[in-house]
């Protein structure tokens, strides 16, 4: 059939959501449902143009999941499957994302940083993509824990709201957990871009809880299918268990594509982050439909329980007094889709409890943020002057030579960092401190002004980067350049919030640009951090970077 059971005036490969994500949902009740969706984005959309950045990031972490809970409430679900089944998937897929944080907490925070090098991306791209497929099958455990669960019942529905319930209470763990770092950063966001904020808002309020529900509901239904158990119905559970397999293997796949997205992003320049975000909706849309599909199929071939068709029940969706059967006999609604206790639920309170309840846990942490915000430094000179930057000579270090001769540049020779080397580059990955990369590299600057050539390497990238600051008389081999200095903020659901600094110095003689570049995550400087001064540079990879930039040499430069 072309109507889709649980709403029968709606085809089956549309993607609705308030029917695909609350099939249980009658149709008279789905207008409190969509009200508060509406809200919640409204919410969203107002706190990012405010930049109210952790207030933002916690609606868009724990709004869907928070409905999802009161559609749990509001209908059989909740009532139908044992109570502790639910907390235990919940309490589980909470647990499971905050352990797998703070397991991973420094190989997540190492990942900020993808270098510019499409070579490096490469490489990083296999692992990282390896990575994200086990934190996927992560959130598949407790669907899998409960189905070993000793329960009463067995309904594919019970396995979809369990699977659905453990996947979302796994990921609001993990981006909470991830927003923890600007608990000190302060309440507002100045320097983050508002296009920046709403396309966050858009990924993590919508298309990631609404994905991980959908994979996750897909397999608890694949777990939880019934077959009967004769009658011409059951030769088909092996078919339907193969769709139901590859439906789940398809959404998981598709989600692996999109967790690494911030490398895989860099083999198509000049790719916005608002097309990240329209390719993250295009792929939530398709594991809608893919679960309207497992959805459909289950209900058509699953074990029913026994009617009674001398009985008569008001359908909730076409409210039609009709006999007791598995699908209304006027619209064709599965009337199994609805437990017996619960046919009429009333949701007119879904609006003000989901508004009252992410009200209450905004204003706690944003109370919790106002007092970990520590107060901004004050300098005073004398005594606060700081000093220079004293080191070592580096009269020995390694150095490189281009291929070809166009230039050569020294290098870190130290093990704290892992140098690769190119024909025309040299890069160099700092697995100390805040860790970060720095790189060295030529290219044609076939008339270009250094400024042009710096901005253009930074948008290659980062397109999204914003400028901080320009440096008009940056020195690179000790000829009269340009520097500029940006941030950025990966919109990468699986990588935890961090800001990105990006330091880009070039110049140009006889027509090559020589070009020095550092990124890594944002530091402010301060007395007790950095240079012990003030610096706009804010990037602990910089101190270093200083070392090397006089370092490169043309072809006819002096020996350096």
């Amino acid at each position: 059939p072309r109507s889709f059971v649980f709403a029968p005036g709606e085809r089956v490969l549309r993607p609705y959501l308030l029917s695909s994500l609350f099939p249980q949902l009658p149709r008279r009740s789905r207008a409190s449902f969509r009200i508060t969706l509406i809200i919640g984005a409204i919410v969203l959309v107002g706190l990012a143009v405010l930049k109210l950045s952790t207030a933002e990031m916690t609606v868009a972490a724990l709004g869907m999941p928070l409905l999802f809970v009161l559609y749990l409430c509001a209908c059989v679900g909740g009532r139908s499957i044992p109570r502790t089944s639910l907390v235990v998937a919940a309490a589980l897929g909470a647990a499971l994302g905050a352990g797998w944080e703070l397991v991973t907490d420094q190989l997540v925070a190492r990942s900020y940083t993808v270098p510019i090098s499409t070579g490096l991306a490469l490489q990083d791209l296999v692992s990282r993509m390896i990575k994200f497929t086990f934190l996927l099958g992560l959130m598949m455990v407790p669907a899998l824990v409960l189905r070993v669960w000793p329960s009463r019942t067995r309904k594919s529905l019970h396995g979809f709201a369990i699977g659905a319930l453990g996947a979302l209470a796994f990921t609001a763990a993990v981006t909470m957990a991830r927003l923890t770092p600007q608990f000190t950063s302060g309440l507002v966001a100045h320097d983050r871009p508002v296009q920046g904020l709403l396309v966050q808002a858009g990924l993590i309020g919508m298309t990631v809880p609404v994905t991980v529900a959908a994979t996750g509901g897909i397999a608890g239904i694949l777990l939880w299918f019934r077959h009967p158990s004769g009658g011409a119905a059951a030769g088909h559970p092996g078919r339907v268990r193969l769709v139901l397999a590859l439906l789940v293997a398809g959404a998981l796949l598709a989600q692996s594509g999109l967790g690494p997205f911030d490398v895989t992003r860099r083999f198509w320049p000049g790719l916005t982050e608002v097309w990240i975000l329209v390719i993250h909706l295009a792929i939530t849309l398709l594991v809608l439909v893919a679960l309207r599909i497992a959805l459909q199929i289950t209900m058509l071939h699953e074990a029913h329980d026994p009617v009674d068709e001398a009985a008569s029940l008001t359908c909730a969706q076409c409210g039609r007094v009709v006999a007791e059967m598995v699908f209304c006999s006027e619209c064709g609604a599965a009337m199994v889709a609805s437990d017996r206790p619960s046919r009429r639920p009333s949701t007119d309170w879904v609006v003000s409890r989901w508004v009252t309840a992410m009200g209450a846990i905004v204003l706690v942490l944003s109370a919790i943020e106002f007092t970990l915000t520590p107060t901004t430094s004050n300098y005073l000179c004398p005594p606060d002057c700081g000093r220079p930057l004293s080191s070592l000579p580096f009269e020995n270090n390694p150095r490189f030579t281009a291929a070809g001769g166009e230039f050569s540049v020294g290098y870190p020779g130290s093990s704290a960092y892992r140098v690769v080397t190119e024909a025309t580059r040299v890069t160099a990955t700092w697995t100390a401190g805040d860790g970060g990369v720095m790189q060295f590299f030529s290219e044609p600057a076939a008339g270009r002004s250094p400024r042009d050539i710096a901005k253009a390497t930074v948008k290659k990238s980062y397109p999204d980067a914003t400028v901080a600051y320009e440096i008009p008389n940056a020195m690179v081999g000790y000829q009269p350049g340009y520097g500029e200095i940006g941030d950025y903020w990966p919109q990468n659901p699986s990588a935890r919030s961090s800001r990105i600094r990006i330091l880009v110095m070039v110049a140009v003689k006889d027509d090559l640009a020589l070009i020095a570049s550092a990124e890594g995550p944002f530091r402010e400087f301060g007395p007790d951090s950095g240079p012990g001064h003030p610096s706009g540079a804010n990037l602990q990879i910089a101190e270093d970077m200083g070392r090397y930039v006089n370092s490169f040499t043309w072809p006819g430069d002096p020996p350096r």
